[in-house]
């Protein structure tokens, strides 16, 4: 809020959305790099899933958009490789409402029944990378906690 509000008039950095996200990234850009060249895949074809949702995925996501629009991929095509699952599941518009820095990443080509277990949306994802930035227990399969 204060960086969205302030970010033009003065300053400001905020650890948790910004300081996070460096991190994050330069991790993923070495582990994807690695992963490319192994398998031959483009760096800008990697599938991310975020677990949580709130400032810090959402920073990070933000960033690695910016990455593969770098990488020469339109917005659009950089933000169908992000996903994102909170305490709730996959975040998608079926869903219904939620909070406006989970829509701007919410998906619109999915509109199946819940995917609430992890394993689940793995398996529909198909991510090449899996980002954990939550405190929230999510389930694994149905059945298990």
């Amino acid at each position: 809020m204060y960086l969205r509000s302030f970010r033009h008039r003065y300053p400001v950095f905020n650890d948790d959305i910004q300081g996070t996200g460096c991190v994050i990234l330069a991790g993923f850009l070495n582990a994807a790099k690695q992963s490319s060249a192994v398998s031959g895949r483009p760096l800008h074809a990697q599938r991310i899933l975020f677990l949580g949702a709130g400032s810090a995925g959402v920073g990070v996501a933000t960033q690695l958009i910016s990455f593969f629009t770098l990488q020469g991929l339109s917005e659009t095509e950089a933000r169908e490789r992000v996903w994102f699952a909170d305490s709730q599941g996959l975040i998608y518009d079926a869903r219904g409402s939620m909070a406006e820095h989970k829509r701007q990443f919410s998906r619109n080509d999915y509109a199946g029944p819940p995917l609430t277990a992890l394993v689940d949306i793995i398996e529909y994802v198909k991510p090449t990378a899996l980002l954990g930035l939550s405190t929230t227990k999510v389930s694994g399969a149905p059945g298990r906690a």
